[in-house]
């Protein structure tokens, strides 16, 4: 059983997200990826390409802008 018992989340404050995010900023921006992890990276930048094509293509009077 959770210790939080009391059917609350549990209280945060806004300096420790603060600190969380920044943390996670930092592992994210440091981290080396592998030349397995730019190929997953390359590959969904590409089909995500080939999507946003497909929809202009399929319904280019709906754009916005």
């Amino acid at each position: 059983m959770s210790k939080h018992s009391t059917g609350q989340p549990p209280s945060v404050t806004a300096s420790a997200l603060s600190k969380m995010a920044f943390c996670e900023a930092s592992v994210i921006k440091s981290a080396k990826l592998t030349p397995l992890d730019q190929a997953r990276i390359d590959r969904g930048n590409q089909e995500h390409a080939r999507f946003e094509r497909a929809v202009r293509k399929m319904a280019p009077a709906n754009r916005w802008g």
